[in-house]
């Protein structure tokens, strides 16, 4: 539910930050058309951050869980 997902962006923001990636935590308050998730002041590049790989790899056990087995994406798409 919405509750669990934003707990578990806090523990991940909070995880990052452990591991040295000075990642804010999440702005709930958007919403509508455009809107960019939880994190709106990262950008794409970000994901090329040796840093932020790093701290992403130690931290995505953080979402564990959150899609039941079986109810994974379809590969490529």
């Amino acid at each position: 539910d919405r509750t669990e997902m934003e707990d578990r962006l806090l523990a991940y923001a909070g995880c990052m930050r452990e591991h040295g990636y000075d990642l804010p935590d999440p702005d709930f308050s958007g919403g509508g058309p455009g809107m960019r998730g939880p994190f709106p002041d990262l950008g794409l590049g970000v994901l090329d951050d040796p840093a932020f790989q790093e701290a992403n790899e130690s931290c995505e056990g953080v979402f564990a869980g959150l899609v039941p087995e079986g109810d994974e994406p379809a590969e490529g798409g």
